[in-house]
């Protein structure tokens, strides 16, 4: 039921059970260590769902420790690095510590590991540290294995977004031009549609209006193609806000009319 309710995101529900399964685990006679670790990090990732950080980091704390008796080392990799976050935005003195001890048991994928130096650039920017997170994106970009091209399209998407939202607009932009040639290369019309979107939103950041205005228009094309009515309504507003700063008031109200009537239904 913990997972269910996880997966479909209602991650208080997913709380209730996965806490309540950790006190069984505690109350049964022939304690089952692993399993016990294995819960309590999932509750810690989901109270970090939540943005409960605090809960993110007992629970976590309780996983690891009975972490030895976990035998998969991949596993601890994740465990320990998921501590590691929660230690960072908490401002705790062992996150260097546990980043440590994650990236001993990630080293041998790097993937993972690009992954994880991600996941500590959004965790720096928590704390205001704006170095040391694009230092580890920069990193983790470096490390990803672009071979791999849906995947690297994705991870660099998502840099791109933490970068957009934390207003590090230059460095957001260096890695557009890639993540859009690799998307238009997978043939994926969602990576695509992202790509042309997060270019667009970083060119109006940037000032230069009517280049933003062809990606967005390229996104929108690309998003009528495969995205709901809660997506379209959230561009519609995007859509308007650029013809709005670009002065053209016609486009905007029309945009601000396609979103309203989206809304009502």
């Amino acid at each position: 039921m913990a997972t269910f309710f996880y997966s479909i995101e209602e991650y208080n529900e997913a709380i209730n059970y996965y806490s309540r399964t950790r006190e069984l685990i505690k109350e049964d006679t022939k304690f089952n260590e692993v399993r016990y670790s294995y819960i309590c990090y999932k509750e810690g990732k989901t109270y970090e769902k939540l943005g409960l950080i605090e809960n993110t980091y007992y629970s976590l704390g309780e996983s690891i420790k009975y972490i030895d008796y976990i035998n998969d080392n991949k596993d601890k990799g994740y465990i320990y690095h998921c501590f590691a976050t929660a230690c960072i935005k908490l401002k705790k003195k062992e996150a260097d510590k546990y980043i440590k001890l994650a990236y001993e048991y990630q080293k041998e994928d790097p993937m993972v590991l690009a992954l994880a130096k991600g996941k500590n650039g959004e965790s720096y920017f928590y704390v205001g540290d704006k170095d040391k997170a694009i230092k580890e994106i920069k990193e983790g970009i470096k490390l990803f294995p672009v071979e791999n091209k849906k995947s690297y399209v994705k991870f660099l998407n998502k840099c791109i977004r933490t970068l957009y939202s934390n207003e590090q607009y230059d460095d957001a932009y260096e890695i557009t031009d890639e993540a859009l040639n690799l998307a238009i290369d997978t043939d994926d019309i969602v990576l695509i549609e992202e790509a042309y979107y997060l270019k667009g939103m970083i060119l109006q950041k940037k000032g230069s209006y009517l280049q933003a205005e062809m990606y967005m228009n390229l996104s929108l094309d690309s998003l009528f193609k495969f995205a709901n009515k809660e997506k379209r309504y959230e561009r519609y507003l995007d859509m308007a806000e650029m013809y709005y700063k670009l002065g053209e008031v016609k486009d905007s109200l029309k945009y601000f009319t396609l979103a309203m009537k989206l809304n009502k239904n």
